[in-house]
């Protein structure tokens, strides 16, 4: 079973995604939140599997909620929100802050959408659920590796060692899926200023 908060401004939205979510008999919603620190609250509390994330909230809005969830309770989180759509700033952000997807709920509110915003989310969710002990480990090395990074003030002449490129190298390519821009951030901020390579970024963008 698949245990999923719900975390979300709007009783709508919160009672259908519940609706939507608990129609898979492997998928049940033990909470729902209002805004981003009630919904932190209701992590810490039940530990979900899974949870569904809006982004535009009272209090505290849903990228804090991200990172109060990432630095205490890693927990696989995707993003549901009107703002999250392919390419947007705010999905960048999202992902960045520790998202492992996102869907646009913008869809949802046209009927003739729901039967496929309905599948997209059951898909997601699942997908994200299976990789929840694999995503929490990762996390977690990702946030100690940047702690002992800035603890050990790292020197330019150790990244410039770690990162040497041959003569023979003319270009280096950094392919990375969802839940990537951490780690392209935690490869960039390590190399010295005169890289003496170029360096170009494929970032795969979940429909």
């Amino acid at each position: 079973m698949i245990n999923a908060v719900i975390i979300d401004d709007s009783a709508f939205m919160r009672k259908a995604l519940e609706i939507m979510l608990e129609s898979d008999p492997d998928i049940k919603v033990i909470g729902t939140a209002r805004d981003g620190e009630e919904g932190f609250e209701k992590v810490k509390e039940l530990r979900p599997d899974v949870v569904t994330l809006d982004i535009e909230m009272p209090r505290t809005n849903g990228l804090e909620c991200l990172d109060m969830i990432m630095k205490e309770v890693p927990t696989p989180v995707m993003v549901v929100s009107s703002l999250s759509t392919d390419g947007a700033e705010i999905t960048l952000d999202a992902l960045d802050h520790g998202a492992v997807d996102f869907i646009s709920k913008t869809q949802s509110f046209v009927a003739i959408d729901i039967t496929k915003i309905k599948e997209d989310l059951l898909r997601k969710i699942k997908t994200v659920a299976r990789k929840n002990s694999f995503n929490s480990q990762f996390r977690r090395e990702i946030a100690l590796k940047k702690r002992a990074a800035r603890v050990n003030n790292v020197k330019t002449q150790k990244a410039e060692t770690m990162f040497s490129i041959g003569n023979g190298i003319k270009c280096v390519t950094i392919g990375v899926s969802t839940g990537g821009p951490p780690v392209v951030q935690s490869i960039l901020s390590a190399l010295p200023k005169d890289f003496p390579t170029p360096i170009m970024i494929a970032q795969h963008m979940p429909k």
